[in-house]
């Protein structure tokens, strides 16, 4: 595939792109190109665009949903399985209330019989439940 970038101010921004046939890396494009990587996260009151790039983990904490970055921790109004429907193939479920950014994990610990203890490159942990223990396994190609 070949690639060709001009910068220039005065023409309208626009990408076309001629394939032989549909591949993973369009959708991928298509996917970043769009608005669904991104959605909007609040601290006191503040609004702020959070990309799913940025985001480690997504956690439900006291009923709320909750993104967590490499420094900061935003609120999200959007429901858990809505974000979920929308994020990148990055992202995989590791129990029923959290969601974890596989290009942000630092290790896996499986000295807790049953279960995966995931360490996240801010230092956050969380817990693979047994039921995603398979799915998550196999996303890793273990």
């Amino acid at each position: 595939m070949k690639l060709n970038v001009f910068v220039d101010k005065t023409k309208e921004e626009k990408i076309d792109i001629y394939i032989h046939e549909k591949r993973k890396i369009v959708d991928d494009i298509e996917r970043l190109l769009s608005c669904e990587n991104e959605l909007l996260g609040f601290i006191n009151g503040e609004i702020y665009k959070l990309y799913f790039s940025d985001i480690v983990l997504f956690s439900v904490e006291n009923e709320k949903i909750k993104a967590f970055t490499n420094n900061e921790e935003f609120t999200v109004k959007e429901r858990l399985y809505m974000i979920e429907e929308k994020m990148p193939d990055y992202f995989i479920k590791l129990n029923q209330s959290a969601i974890g950014n596989l290009r942000a994990i630092k290790k896996f610990d499986c000295s807790v019989s049953g279960t995966l203890k995931v360490t996240f490159n801010n230092g956050l942990t969380d817990f693979v439940s047994r039921r995603q223990v398979k799915a998550v396994k196999e996303r890793l190609g273990l």
